[in-house]
C-alpha cells in the first residue's frame, strides 16, 4: 500500500512495531508496506492477541497467557548460516553486512558463534554474552574475533565451551527491509579435531530459519552427507519445510564463479546439485531452490564503495584482479585504482548474482517473518487450551454420572495418583547421576583456572622464562602488559622501595586473578546454561510418559476422551541465568556463614573468600603477606620470589576448593529444583483433575439442581474452549496460507 508519509505514520501507531520505516529516504518518496506485514497478516495477529485474552478468560493460567503475549511481541527472526568448513559462510555474511567484520582465511576461520544484529547507522560494535562492549570499529572487531577463534583452536580445553559474540552493525542487505532479524555465523563442524559439532547443534536450538551454504567445489562429499544427517536430527521440522508454504531452509550454492566450461551451464549445475541434495534429504529439492552466488565477488563489490577501502591499495588490486584479470596493471595506473574500481563495482556485483539471493532468501523471509514467528504461538495456545478443556470435560462427565460412578472413578484416580508418585520417586533416583555429570563439567573450569595460574605466576618471576612453550603463549603472554614497567626481580635499594614494589606486584596479581576468573566463570556459566537445557530435556523425556499415563488413566476412569497434555520447562537468557546463579550462590554462602557464626559464636575464625563472589568490576584489594622479616639485606634489599609465588598459589588453591564446594552444592540444588518443577507439574495436574471430580461430587451431595447447574456450566465452558481451539487452528491455517500467497507475489521495496 502506498501513500503520503504522514498517513502511514498514523497507521503505524495503530498497527504496531512490525510496520517498518526507512528513515533516510526523501520526504516526498513513496512508502511501501511489505506483503508479510500487510493488513491481512496484521489482522491475524490482532485476532491472535484477542484469542490469547479470551483464552485467559476461559481458564488458561495468567502466567501462560503472559508468556504467549511476550512471544507475540517479540519480532526477531533468527537465521543460522550453516555449512562445512571453508564453504564461505563468513564471506557470505560479510557480503550481507556490506563490510568485512568476520574473519575468513585460507584455513578454517570460524570457531565462535557470532550473532549479527542490525542496528541502523552503527559502524560496528562487538559485545560479549554479558552484553558488555568488547571493541568497536571494523578493524578492531575483525582482529578480536580472529584472536578469539585462534585461541579456541589452539586451546583444546576451551573447545567444549560454546562462545557466542554479538556483533551490532548496519546490515546493508536489511536496510530496505527493516530489522527484526539476527544472523548467526556458525563454525564448520567437520574440521578435524576441532570438536565443534556440538557447538553447531547448540546454535541451531531456537533457530527459525537455516541458510545452508554449499561449496560448489565440494558437493556430495562424506562430510556433506554427515552434515545433512546431523541437521535432520537437530532441525527436523525445518528440513521438512522444503516444499511447504513456509519454507525455513534455503540452499545457497557458493563459489559459483569458480565453475569451468566443463561444468555445463548454470541451469544444468543447479539441476545436478538439486539431485545430489535430494539424495541426502527426506524430500526432493527442485533446481529452483538451489540459489547460486559468488559471495566473494559480492563482498568485493560492496567493499569498494566503502570510503575506508578506497585508499587501500592492496584491496583495490585484489578487486581489480577479479574485475579485469591478472594483467590489469597494463591498463590501470595506481592513481586510477579507486576510480576504475568504483566504475566496475556494479558489474562485479551483477556477476556475483547477489541480487537473486537477496530476492529469493531475504525478501522471502521478510514476507513470512510474522508467520514464522506466530505459528509456534498458535501451537502453544492450543496446548494450553487442551489442558483447560480436559478439566472442563471431567467436570461435565462427573456431573452426569451417579454418585456411585463418581466415587468409583475418584478411587481409581487416587490410585493413579499414588502410582504416579511412585514413578516420580523412581525418576528422582536418576538425579544423582545427572548431578555428577553436571558437576564434572563445572569442575573442569576450576581445574583449568588453577592450571592457568599455577603455570603463569611462577613464570612471571622465572629468571629465564620458557617463552617457546605453548603454555607460556597461552597463559603468560596475555597478562604481561599488566606488569609493564614493574620490576619483578623483587630487588631494591631500600626496604621502603622494596615494600612499595611488592605491594604493587600483589595488587596486579590480584587483578590478574580476578580478570582470569571472570573469563573462566563466564565460560562456566555458559556451559552450565547449556547443561541446564540438556537436563531439562532429559527430565522432560522421562517425565512426559508419566504425565501421559495420568491423562490416560483419568480418561479411562471417567470413560471420556481427553486431549494429550505436554510438559514444558522455562528457558532463560545468558544474562538472566548468570544473575540467577550469582544470587543463588550468594544466598548459599550467606546461609553457611550465618550457620558457622551461630556454631562458633565468640570464637576467632578465618573467613575463606569465595571466588564465586568476586566483584569483577573492582580490583581485589586484599594483600598476600610478603614476608618482610625474610627480606635479605645486603647492599640492596631483596625478597625471594618463591615465597611470594607459593603464598599466592596456596591462596588460589584454598579459594578454588571453597568455590568448587559451593558450586557443587549449587548444582545439586538446581537440578533438584528443575526436577521438582517438572514433577510438580505432574502432581499438580493430577491433583487438579481429582479436585475437579471432588468438586462435582460435592455438588451432587448438595442436590440434583446443583449437579445439573455444574454440568451446564461445564458444558458451556467446553463449548467455549472448543471454539477457542478451533479459532487458534484457523488462525494458524490462515497464516500458512498468507505465507504461501505471499510467495508468488513480487514485493515492492522503498
Amino acid at each position: 500500500c502506498r501513500g503520503p508519509r504522514t498517513d502511514l505514520r498514523t497507521r503505524r501507531a495503530a498497527m504496531g512495531d512490525d510496520f517498518v520505516f526507512v528513515s533516510d529516504v526523501p520526504e516526498d518518496a513513496e512508502w511501501t508496506l511489505l506483503p508479510s506485514d500487510s493488513a491481512m497478516v496484521e489482522g491475524l495477529l490482532e485476532e491472535l492477541q484477542v484469542l490469547i485474552q479470551d483464552a485467559e478468560g476461559a481458564g488458561v493460567p495468567r502466567a501462560a497467557a503472559e508468556k504467549l503475549r511476550s512471544k507475540l511481541a517479540s519480532r526477531t527472526l533468527t537465521v543460522a548460516v550453516v555449512a562445512l568448513a571453508k564453504a564461505g559462510k563468513s564471506t557470505l555474511l560479510n557480503a550481507l553486512i556490506g563490510r568485512e567484520f568476520l574473519p575468513s582465511a585460507a584455513q578454517p576461520a570460524t570457531s565462535c558463534v557470532v550473532r549479527v544484529r542490525h542496528e541502523r547507522g552503527c559502524r560496528g560494535r562487538l559485545c560479549g554474552e554479558d552484553g558488555g562492549t568488547l571493541c568497536e570499529g571494523r578493524q578492531a572487531i575483525h582482529a578480536h574475533i580472529a584472536e578469539c577463534n585462534r585461541q579456541r583452536r589452539e586451546d583444546k580445553s576451551q573447545q567444549s565451551t560454546a562462545v557466542t559474540l554479538d556483533l551490532f552493525a548496519d546490515i546493508q542487505a536489511l536496510q530496505t527491509l527493516g530489522g527484526g532479524v539476527e544472523l548467526l555465523d556458525t563454525p564448520g563442524p567437520n574440521e578435524a579435531g576441532a570438536g565443534l559439532e556440538m557447538e553447531v547443534l547448540a546454535a541451531l536450538k531456537g533457530t527459525d530459519v537455516v541458510l545452508y551454504v554449499l561449496d560448489f567445489t565440494k558437493i556430495g562429499t562424506a562430510d556433506e552427507q554427515h552434515m545433512f544427517a546431523m541437521l535432520a536430527d537437530a532441525i527436523g521440522p525445518l528440513m521438512q519445510s522444503v516444499h511447504s508454504g513456509t519454507q525455513r531452509i534455503f540452499f545457497v550454492l557458493n563459489k559459483i564463479d569458480e565453475r569451468s566450461r566443463n561444468d555445463g551451464d548454470l541451469a544444468e549445475i543447479r539441476r545436478t546439485v538439486a539431485v545430489r541434495i535430494s539424495s541426502m534429504l527426506p524430500k526432493p529439492v527442485s533446481a529452483s531452490q538451489v540459489i547460486p552466488v559468488a559471495a566473494e565477488l559480492a563482498l568485493l563489490s560492496k567493499q569498494v564503495r566503502d570510503p575506508e577501502r578506497q585508499h587501500d591499495v592492496a584491496f583495490l588490486e585484489d578487486f581489480l584482479r577479479k574485475a579485469k584479470g591478472e594483467c590489469f596493471k597494463d591498463e590501470v595506473t595506481p592513481r586510477q585504482y579507486s576510480a576504475v574500481a568504483l566504475s566496475k563495482a556494479a558489474q562485479v556485483e551483477e556477476q556475483s548474482m547477489f541480487a537473486d539471493l537477496h530476492q529469493a532468501v531475504l525478501v522471502e523471509m521478510f514476507r513470512k517473518k510474522t508467520v514464522l514467528l506466530s505459528l509456534p504461538i498458535c501451537e502453544a495456545l492450543s496446548r494450553e487450551l487442551a489442558a483447560v478443556r480436559n478439566t472442563a470435560v471431567i467436570e461435565r462427565s462427573t456431573a452426569q454420572k451417579t454418585a456411585e460412578q463418581v466415587h468409583a472413578a475418584l478411587v481409581e484416580m487416587q490410585q493413579t495418583q499414588a502410582q504416579t508418585n511412585e514413578r516420580l520417586q523412581v525418576l528422582q533416583s536418576r538425579l544423582s547421576t545427572i548431578t555428577q555429570e553436571v558437576n564434572a563439567e563445572a569442575q573442569k573450569y576450576f581445574s583449568c583456572f588453577r592450571q592457568d595460574l599455577e603455570y603463569a605466576i611462577p613464570q612471571l618471576f622465572a629468571p629465564v622464562p620458557n617463552r617457546e612453550n605453548p603454555d607460556y603463549r597461552r597463559y603468560v603472554v596475555p597478562i604481561l602488559h599488566w606488569f609493564h614497567g614493574v620490576d619483578l626481580s623483587l630487588e631494591a635499594s631500600s626496604r621502603e622501595q622494596l615494600e612499595r614494589t611488592v605491594v604493587q606486584v600483589n595488587t596486579i596479581i590480584s587483578r590478574v586473578v580476578a580478570a582470569k576468573w571472570k573469563l573462566y566463570s563466564k565460560e562456566m556459566v555458559g556451559a552450565m546454561r547449556e547443561k541446564r537445557a540438556q537436563v531439562q530435556l532429559d527430565l522432560l523425556a522421562e517425565a512426559q510418559p508419566v504425565m501421559q499415563n495420568v491423562i490416560q488413566a483419568s480418561s479411562e476412569s471417567l470413560q471420556v476422551p481427553l486431549d494429550d497434555e505436554v510438559l514444558c520447562a522455562s528457558a532463560t537468557s545468558f544474562s538472566e541465568f548468570e544473575a540467577d546463579s550469582r544470587e543463588a550462590i550468594e544466598k548459599m554462602v550467606q546461609r553457611k556463614q550465618e550457620k558457622v557464626e551461630k556454631m562458633k559464636e565468640g570464637e576467632t575464625r578465618t573467613r575463606k573468600r569465595n571466588l564465586c563472589l568476586y566483584n569483577y568490576t573492582e580490583a581485589y584489594t586484599e594483600r598476600v603477606p610478603y614476608f618482610v622479616d625474610q627480606v635479605v639485606e645486603t647492599v640492596r634489599f631483596q625478597l625471594d620470589a618463591s615465597l611470594l609465588v607459593n603464598q599466592w598459589l596456596a591462596k588460589i588453591r584454598e579459594e578454588t576448593e571453597v568455590s568448587q564446594a559451593t558450586v557443587t552444592r549449587y548444582v545439586e540444588e538446581q537440578i533438584a529444583s528443575e526436577a521438582a518443577s517438572i514433577h510438580d507439574q505432574i502432581r499438580s495436574r493430577c491433583q487438579a483433575l481429582i479436585a475437579a471430580v471432588q468438586a462435582q461430587q460435592e455438588s451432587q451431595q448438595r442436590g440434583y439442581s446443583d449437579a445439573k447447574a455444574s454440568a451446564a456450566v461445564a458444558n458451556e465452558s467446553i463449548r467455549q474452549l472448543e471454539g477457542l481451539g478451533e479459532r487458534a487452528r484457523h488462525v494458524g491455517r490462515r497464516l500458512e496460507k498468507a505465507a504461501a500467497a505471499g510467495a508468488a507475489a513480487t514485493p515492492d521495496t522503498a
